[in-house]
């Protein structure tokens, strides 16, 4: 039985922009820039709640030579008490993961209505994007 999958038999097979992706792991020295994204959410204290989105950022910042350094925003315990502002302040981009229910909305709006107020770049995923809408429908 086969499966249809060809293993390369040298690295000459494997596509360039896989060798280019692989370089870039094994040599971090060839990183241009670095940027902070926060990614603000409900689950912050279960960092794999969001493994995906943390390497979809990762693995995204190293195709563009680009360090991604994700600062973990806890929606409900800090921007809801504390407000946008003092845990945003020194971001490049702000991202909203998706969720469920309604504990940690208010704060997901707060940081939102930051991004939008101050021309931070968003990106709302899922239930990030529909908060996006109720941000802009209220202000």
């Amino acid at each position: 039985m086969t499966v249809g999958l060809s293993v390369p038999k040298s690295w000459d097979e494997v596509t360039p922009d896989w060798m280019t992706a692989a370089l870039a792991m094994d040599f971090p020295d060839a990183v241009v820039d670095t940027v902070t994204v926060a990614m603000v959410g409900k689950y912050m204290d279960l960092r794999d709640a969001y493994l995906s989105v943390t390497e979809a950022l990762r693995h995204g910042g190293i195709a563009n030579g680009c360090e991604v350094c994700i600062k973990y925003v806890d929606s409900e315990k800090h921007v809801e008490k504390d407000g946008a502002a003092c845990h945003l302040t020194d971001v490049s981009g702000i991202l909203v993961p998706g969720g469920f229910g309604d504990r940690g909305i208010e704060g997901k709006i707060e940081a939102i209505r930051y991004a939008r107020g101050n021309g931070i770049p968003y990106l709302g995923l899922c239930l990030g994007l529909q908060t996006a809408t109720m941000e802009f429908a209220r202000n």
